[in-house]
């Protein structure tokens, strides 16, 4: 009687066991969703709704009517999540089975992509969920052909913007009675019928994963699964579109740099990202101007020359997008030292317009720079932290060093009276990277 009480005993331990592998291996399945919801999308990525879709409808017009081209400006969360993946894919922490983006989110075969949906006429939407929710991101065949579906964001797209067709005739002529009557066939070519036709569009965002702990039998990722956003607005073109003419922004901006730094062999780095204002001038200038390339990253470095005079190029990018990322400076750290002091600024030069934004800088600088406690001998100046500034400088109108100081404040002392001065400091930040100066005068009293 013992022995089969064991034996129970052991066969129940054993099913709790099981039970309770499987059960943990559900949670660590759903691992991945959890922690990208709290990390990219806290309000849900369901309620997320993508930019509006930009067509063009100007170079259509002009030049080949067989094909009509899309602009898609990229969410934020979206860009940070796609941008994440693709930095840390080469850094790899266990095996190259698995990188630093899928040991954080637990996960393998990430990807993100674009799905697009039209209704034609006032007719009904093509969505169908049965099958659209579940297809297969590399195979495509539940997706009518004619509509794009971009995958490989989340590989390849670290762009603030992508450009890619939306919609062409070969791909309509598969798609008869969905799309017919759309195209005419114009001297054997193809065109879309916008003058008697309205196109009515829309997409969506997906993000497909594969939890890493979710295998079979022989030890291989299964299980596919997607998430989606909600849809964008409706954008409709052709005979009663709502499609406005994308055009140029009054201005653009300077772009954000921040965290420059030198690499293990020597060179040096600067992060920069630009707003949102340079992507749509960027592409109004692509749509109405034909400006490929149009816009030029332009970075200058001064070094060791406190007047801020004499600024090298340090680093140009002539790139049809501007893409957010590190950019490594045509500089080394030979001869650098504690006493190095370097300056970096950017812009955005538009040859086109003949325009080119405000510099950005590498170290912010100081804000609310103030001369307080004027006395006969000696001025108190005051300014608002600089955030993970090591330290802060102090010159005169000389360019002359006068004292160092951690704090947000320091004292000149040792001035002559009812003399006037001007001040200048700056931040310090990793060493030898400085913001711009910040200068502020005073007169001491009699």
């Amino acid at each position: 009687m013992k022995k089969v009480s064991l034996f129970f005993v052991t066969l129940i331990a054993a099913l709790l066991v099981f039970t309770g592998v499987s059960g943990a291996k559900e949670a660590e399945a759903a691992e991945f969703k959890d922690l990208l919801m709290e990390e990219f999308f806290p309000n849900g990525i369901e309620n997320v709704v993508p930019n509006d879709p930009v067509y063009d409808l100007v170079n259509f017009e002009k030049k080949d009517q067989s094909i009509i081209g899309v602009y898609i400006r990229q969410n934020e969360d979206f860009l940070r999540m796609t941008r994440e993946n693709c930095a840390l894919l080469d850094v790899y922490t266990m095996s190259e089975e698995y990188n630093d983006f899928d040991m954080t989110y637990r996960i393998d075969g990430f990807d993100v992509g674009v799905q697009f949906d039209i209704s034609v006429d006032g007719g009904d939407w093509l969505y169908d969920s049965a099958t659209w929710d579940i297809c297969d991101m590399w195979e495509q065949e539940n997706i009518p052909a004619g509509l794009p579906v971009k995958e490989n964001f989340g590989w390849s797209y670290t762009d603030n913007a992508v450009y890619f067709t939306f919609m062409d005739t070969n791909a309509m002529n598969n798609n008869k009675g969905v799309m017919d009557g759309i195209y005419d066939v114009v001297d054997e070519i193809g065109e879309i019928d916008l003058k008697n036709h309205t196109i009515n569009t829309r997409y969506r965002y997906f993000v497909e994963y594969t939890p890493w702990d979710d295998i079979n039998e022989d030890g291989d990722l299964v299980g596919h699964r997607f998430m989606w956003t909600d849809w964008s607005k409706e954008v409709s073109f052709g005979k009663n579109g709502n499609a406005k003419e994308f055009k140029l922004p009054k201005t653009f901006s300077a772009p954000i740099m921040y965290d420059p730094h030198f690499d293990a062999d020597g060179n040096l780095y600067c992060s920069v990202i630009f707003n949102t204002d340079i992507t749509d001038t960027e592409i109004a200038l692509n749509i109405n101007e034909e400006g490929f390339e149009a816009l030029g990253y332009l970075t200058e470095i001064c070094v060791d020359d406190p007047s801020e005079k004499n600024f090298e190029d340090c680093y140009t990018a002539n790139s049809r997008w501007m893409s957010c990322k590190d950019r490594i400076m045509d500089f080394i750290n030979e001869g650098v030292t504690k006493k190095t002091r370097i300056l970096i600024r950017g812009s955005v030069v538009c040859e086109t317009l003949d325009k080119q934004t405000d510099y950005g800088y590498a170290v912010p600088s100081v804000t609310k720079l103030k001369a307080k406690s004027v006395k006969k001998n000696s001025v108190k100046l005051t300014w608002g932290k600089v955030e993970d500034a090591e330290f802060y400088e102090i010159y005169d109108s000389n360019n002359k060093l006068i004292g160092t100081t951690k704090k947000a404040n320091y004292t000149v002392k040792k001035l002559k009276a009812d003399t006037n001065y001007t001040f200048k400091v700056r931040a310090v930040k990793n060493g030898v990277f400085v913001g711009k100066f910040v200068s502020v005068k005073a007169k001491t009293k009699k």
